[in-house]
């Protein structure tokens, strides 16, 4: 790591760490807790949401029934909870790559790559819609997955893969708001700690499928292995897979990245 950190350029983007990051995005912050807070307003305006969401941290035999019963209600309010879920998670990971592209590792990554890796106030808008766009799709995808895999009496809607799907997803409220206060946080703490909620939010959302998939298979008795295949259509799977594949294959040049990331 010595003898790479020799060939790094002493430019500007190498020590935008020593400026604190994110003043440009107030906007997104603002945006981050109201969407915390419309969060509480359904929790607390929807009954049927607040059922289900204690069910299923309490109870989660009770939340497969309902999930079983529930073959055609509950569509619009899952839908409107899984974009709200949605959306804190693309919050989130827009102010996580914020932080993180105005630390020395991200200058150093852009020297590795051999360009630019643009992170302007256009991304800074769009990279939520667009997470909001793919993750709907991975929820459809995935949806539709359960629906081919169920048969007979069994037989699953998409309503009730929505379902499955979005409960687990309520860590990324928790996630958002952590995502919020990094920027708060000592300028040597910014970049791990940025990182570590990066990895946080893939696990949470691999995690969810995972969970998804395992209730599936209660409900409609389809064997484990074969619901867990559908975790490897999230395309997360793949990216945690890649990063491990990665670090193995660039252990000097990860490693380097590591250490401006941990110490600032």
């Amino acid at each position: 790591a010595a003898d790479a950190a020799q060939g790094i350029p002493s430019s500007p983007a190498l020590v935008a760490g020593t400026v604190h990051p994110n003043r440009r995005a107030d906007w997104l912050r603002v945006g981050g807790w109201a969407l915390v807070l419309m969060i509480g307003l359904a929790f607390s305006s929807m009954l049927r949401m607040r059922q289900l969401t204690e069910r299923f941290f309490t109870a989660s035999g009770f939340f497969r029934e309902d999930v079983r019963g529930s073959r055609d209600g509950l569509r619009l309010q899952t839908a409107v909870f899984a974009t709200l879920l949605l959306a804190c998670g693309a919050v989130a990971v827009t102010q996580l790559l914020l932080v993180l592209n105005d630390t020395p590792a991200s200058g150093y990554l852009r020297h590795v790559v051999g360009g630019a890796i643009p992170f302007g106030a256009v991304t800074a808008w769009l990279l939520p819609l667009g997470l909001i766009g793919a993750g709907w799709i991975v929820l459809l995808v995935i949806g539709l997955s359960f629906t081919l895999l169920s048969r007979g009496r069994h037989s699953f809607t998409m309503g009730q893969a929505l379902m499955i799907q979005a409960w687990p997803r309520w860590p990324l409220v928790l996630l958002l708001i952590a995502a919020l206060v990094v920027p708060s946080l000592p300028t040597d703490y910014l970049g791990g700690a940025a990182l570590a909620l990066l990895v946080v939010w893939a696990l949470i959302a691999v995690g969810a499928t995972v969970h998804a998939a395992l209730t599936f298979s209660s409900i409609t008795n389809t064997t484990t292995p074969v619901a867990l295949l559908v975790v490897l259509l999230h395309p997360l799977t793949w990216l945690l897979l890649a990063g491990v594949g990665i670090y193995f294959a660039m252990p000097e040049q990860i490693g380097l990245a590591m250490d401006l990331l941990l110490r600032g």
